[in-house]
């Protein structure tokens, strides 16, 4: 749910939306960001559950095709049905696929060394180029590997474990160990004890997620 919440919204793409803002509307934004994104996650995976039980498969799209709904409905409203999803799914995804790229390219540009984000994405064939090939490598992903899951799995365990839980684990040490020990609080070892928590939920999910792509 962590993992949904911080990976699934970005508050970076809607902020000339939220102008004049302050610290409380941001917060209250990402909140109820967070509140919708983890409570449509919950109904898509209980609803699906629900219908299809133990025969869901990893990518539930494979379980909306013609064959996986006949035993539910007749054929014609079963293809009906598969085409709808399909075509709904498809229509999404090209609708918040802008949202997506923004920030990825803003995050990707201050990652690598000696380049300004702000150039590089005001440079619209620059900006347009890291599109179109980052496109083009996903698309590569896609028809190369046979299934999805084991990517999504391998990038949940390890770089979006490290966003949900390392990362905000070593900030939590950080700021306690910024203090000397007789400043801490209870608060400050509370938060201590949770960061650490936080880092080994996150390193052991890593490890795990790593493990079984090879077991």
């Amino acid at each position: 749910m962590m993992e949904a919440a911080f990976t699934q919204n970005t508050i970076n793409s809607v902020m000339h939306q939220l102008r004049p803002y302050n610290q409380p509307v941001l917060d209250a934004t990402q909140a109820a960001a967070r509140a919708i994104t983890i409570a449509v996650f919950l109904c898509i995976g209980i609803a699906n559950y629900a219908v299809f039980g133990t025969k869901l498969q990893p990518d539930v799209l494979l379980n909306y095709s013609g064959h996986g709904l006949r035993r539910l409905l007749p054929r014609r409203p079963a293809l009906a049905l598969a085409v709808a999803v399909k075509l709904s799914f498809l229509v999404n995804g090209l609708f918040t696929l802008p949202a997506y790229l923004y920030p990825y390219q803003h995050n990707l540009w201050a990652a690598l060394p000696s380049q300004s984000p702000e150039h590089r994405m005001n440079d619209q064939r620059s900006f347009a180029a890291t599109n179109i090939g980052s496109l083009a490598a996903c698309t590569l992903v896609a028809v190369l590997v046979p299934s999805i899951w084991k990517p999504l799995k391998l990038l949940g365990g390890t770089a979006v474990g490290c966003m949900a839980f390392v990362f905000p684990g070593a900030i939590a040490l950080s700021t306690c160990c910024n203090r000397s020990h007789a400043e801490r609080t209870a608060g400050d070892r509370a938060l201590w004890v949770l960061g650490w928590v936080l880092l080994g939920v996150g390193l052991l999910q890593a490890v795990a997620s790593i493990a079984s792509q090879f077991i």
